[in-house]
């Protein structure tokens, strides 16, 4: 109730933005947000959840899923873009939708979480939850400024997987101002939801978020620096950003989106150790050795 509250009462300013983000830090995390000398993980998205970085006019465009792939191909080539069937941009738009290519993934540019996997035409497009993602603010839950101003719609784009059926693990690369120090690849969506991390040179790290680890260790991508020289060439703008990524068929590179907050600096790390181990990534060049 008190959440719901704050989203209805708080101004929708920088201020009412801080006060929102600090009260929903506390109320996650249990404790103040230390932001002016940061040391946690979170308290480093904290901070740039209240200083205004988010607000930065490139990180707004590259968070619109859909004006994303403008930035990607300017920066990488269109070869590293995934391409785009439909761009739906009211509910009207989703009754009249007859998919012409399968499979797809179809998403909401406005939001973060929220994705369907069509593989073939044995499954019923989900219209009402399609329609549901236009009444959906999520810069009103999360107060992301980077989500302020985003217009709703919904992409309807190409499935990259290796095999082209199999819903394909989604390799995320942090970055912090230009040097991806830390990857977690996120696996099995449809059933057992995994994300285990690793880092840069492909050691698994005893790290969990939100999801459990895999029991097993992925295998390494042959292409593995190419994705490395990608998502540093991507990230070279911020001062921190997540990229996610997909490999296709023949060893592809597809860029999926740009995230500048995961979790909306509230995700559970375990053990709670490496919330701040990782938290130095933001300062220093490599992982703590206590960490690997």
């Amino acid at each position: 109730m008190i959440k719901s509250l704050l989203q209805r009462s708080l101004p929708r300013t920088d201020w009412g933005d801080s006060v929102y983000a600090f009260c929903a830090h506390l109320r996650r995390r249990r404790r103040w947000p230390r932001w002016r000398n940061p040391k946690r993980f979170n308290d480093h998205l904290y901070r740039l959840k209240v200083d205004g970085s988010l607000q930065d006019p490139l990180s707004v465009f590259a968070t619109d899923k859909e004006y994303a792939k403008y930035y990607i191909a300017a920066v990488v080539g269109w070869e590293h873009v995934v391409e785009t069937y439909r761009i739906l941009r009211d509910k009207d738009a989703v009754d009249r939708l007859i998919l012409e290519r399968l499979p797809c993934v179809i998403k909401p540019t406005h939001l973060c979480g929220h994705v369907e996997f069509l593989v073939d035409d044995t499954q019923p497009l989900p219209r009402d939850v399609m329609k549901s993602w236009f009444d959906i603010n999520y810069y009103r839950k999360s107060r992301e400024q980077n989500y302020r101003g985003l217009r709703p719609k919904i992409i309807v784009e190409e499935f990259v997987s290796e095999d082209g059926r199999t819903v394909p693990n989604d390799y995320k690369i942090y970055c912090f101002s230009g040097i991806p120090k830390l990857i977690h690849v996120e696996s099995d969506q449809l059933s057992n939801h995994s994300q285990t991390f690793y880092d840069i040179f492909w050691n698994k790290l005893p790290i969990t978020l939100e999801y459990p680890g895999a029991s097993y260790t992925h295998s390494k991508p042959a292409i593995l620096d190419k994705m490395l020289d990608l998502a540093a060439r991507l990230s070279s703008a911020f001062s921190f950003v997540r990229v996610d990524m997909y490999i296709g068929q023949g060893e592809r590179i597809r860029i999926g989106e740009l995230d500048f907050c995961p979790h909306s600096a509230g995700g559970w790390f375990h053990p709670q150790t490496a919330e701040e181990m990782l938290g130095r990534l933001f300062e220093s060049g490599r992982l703590p050795e206590t960490v690997t």
